[in-house]
C-alpha cells in the first residue's frame, strides 16, 4: 500500500513538474498584438493564408492575384546559349505539344544518343558498370 501511495506522489510530482516546464518554455517569447498584426498582414498580401477546409492556400488557389517569388539566376547568359546551341545541334529541342524530340521526328538528321551504361551495386560493395547499348 505504501509503494502504491509513493508512486502515486511521485508520478503527481513529475507530472507537475513537466507541466510547468513546458508552460515556461512557451511563454518566453510572448508576441505583442503589434506583431501579431504584421504577421497577419503578410500573411494577407502573401497569400499564406487558408482558402476554406480544403487545405490549399490562397496563393495556390488564386495565384495570378500574388506575386510569385523570383527564381534565382543560376546561369550565364553564355552557359544558357551554348547549351542552346548544343540542344539544336543534337536535337533535343522539343517539338510542338506532343512532348516529341526533334532527334526523335527526323532521326536521321540526328547523330545517334549513347546509350547511357547501368550500374548496379553488388552486396561486397564493388560498383559495376555494364554496357546495355544495342550491339553489345
Amino acid at each position: 500500500m505504501k509503494t502504491n501511495i509513493l508512486s502515486v506522489v511521485t508520478l503527481s510530482v513529475a507530472t507537475l513538474f513537466a507541466g510547468q516546464a513546458m508552460a515556461a518554455s512557451s511563454m518566453n517569447t510572448p508576441e505583442t498584438a503589434q506583431e501579431v498584426r504584421t504577421e497577419l498582414l503578410q500573411a494577407v498580401q502573401s497569400g499564406d493564408m487558408l482558402a476554406g477546409n480544403n487545405g490549399l492556400q490562397l496563393n495556390d488557389v488564386r495565384p495570378d492575384l500574388y506575386k510569385q517569388p523570383v527564381a534565382a539566376i543560376t546561369k550565364s547568359s553564355a552557359q544558357v546559349r551554348s547549351e542552346l546551341a548544343l540542344a539544336v545541334k543534337t536535337g533535343n529541342i522539343t517539338v510542338g505539344e506532343s512532348g516529341a524530340q526533334q532527334n526523335e521526328i527526323n532521326a536521321d538528321k540526328y547523330p545517334a544518343q549513347p546509350v547511357p551504361a547501368a550500374t548496379y551495386a553488388m552486396t561486397s560493395n564493388v560498383t559495376r558498370t555494364i554496357d546495355i547499348s544495342p550491339g553489345a
